[in-house]
């Protein structure tokens, strides 16, 4: 499992179960579905908040997955694209050359050289210490929304 996944097996008691079969599995799929939406948008909210890096292009780059469903199975998460993976793990010195042209050129055009030396980066471990951290919020927030549909299903009966 990937972390900033979040992944739920639903699994209830009696009582639960039993209002759960009241409404039915479409009114109980769209409930759990919302809960790992609302539960995954505030992991990601941590995510981008707990961030090292202070330019917002790279927090814009981490988003919530669309929830899928399959049997009892409902997954969800934040998807960290690969650029994180470099601030995560650092990266070493190294030379950057060109992939199609035969300079390095900045957006405008501008010639900056042949071959370009980086220095690297030191890592910036972030992600899976916030993922952990943002479990009990997560958590909390699809219970509140499970909770929510059950009340609301008592009142119409």
């Amino acid at each position: 499992m990937m972390a900033g996944e979040i992944k739920i097996k639903v699994d209830s008691g009696p009582f639960v179960r039993m209002i759960l079969k009241d409404l039915g599995p479409r009114a109980v799929s769209s409930a759990v579905m919302a809960g790992i939406r609302d539960a995954t948008r505030s992991l990601q909210r941590l995510l981008r908040a707990r961030m090292p890096k202070r330019t917002g292009r790279s927090r814009r780059l981490i988003v919530a997955r669309r929830v899928r469903q399959a049997g009892p199975l409902f997954t969800g998460g934040v998807s960290r694209p690969r650029i994180l993976n470099i601030l995560e793990s650092g990266a070493g010195a190294h030379d950057i050359v060109p992939r199609q042209r035969k300079a390095l050129v900045f957006g405008d055009g501008q010639f900056v050289a042949l071959v370009r030396n980086h220095p690297g980066i030191a890592a910036r471990p972030f992600w899976d210490t916030t993922a952990k951290a943002g479990e009990p919020e997560a958590l909390r927030v699809f219970n509140a929304k499970i909770e929510d549909m059950i009340r609301k299903a008592q009142a119409r009966r």
